[in-house]
């Protein structure tokens, strides 16, 4: 590694060989996914050959380009996380869309068809616990409630 980060391009390929089967067995453990490995592989390489001058000589190479790869690793998971959102054709992000009413409408007679095939006694207390819903006057029109049993 020395030869190396003093300017000695052949001395890559001897770091290679020498290293490259350990770092893919770590990356593969980490990722459990060969192709993931094979790029974390050549992308810890381009982050070694960045940080070549950085390299304390004497010090071990292969913990140094462990620590290079794991960082390459974390990196890409936190990529991963991140939220991205697709432009549209003309450069602007979307615009939100808002809920489909009929959604709303679907999801409602999903509740009352199974509030209905329950017994009477029992819809008060369901109806205590649901959230309040946008239209909760139309909750207490179908179940015969007042504001303050609902």
């Amino acid at each position: 590694m020395e030869a190396y980060a003093s300017g000695d391009a052949a001395a890559f390929e001897q770091i290679y060989r020498r290293v490259s089967p350990s770092l893919f067995s770590y990356l593969l453990r980490l990722t459990r996914d060969r192709p993931r490995a094979e790029d974390l592989l050549q992308i810890t390489f381009v982050k070694m050959y960045r940080a070549r001058s950085h390299y304390i000589p004497g010090a071990p190479v292969v913990p140094w380009m462990l620590a290079i790869g794991r960082r390459a690793f974390l990196d890409e998971c936190r990529m991963k996380k991140s939220r991205f959102e697709d432009l549209s054709p003309d450069g602007k992000l979307p615009e939100c869309q808002e809920p489909k009413e009929s959604a709303n409408d679907e999801l409602r007679d999903a509740v009352t068809q199974a509030l209905e095939g329950l017994p009477e006694k029992y819809h008060r207390a369901i109806l205590r616990r649901l959230p309040t819903c946008s239209k909760p006057r139309e909750w207490q029109s179908s179940y015969e409630f007042t504001a303050a049993t609902t």
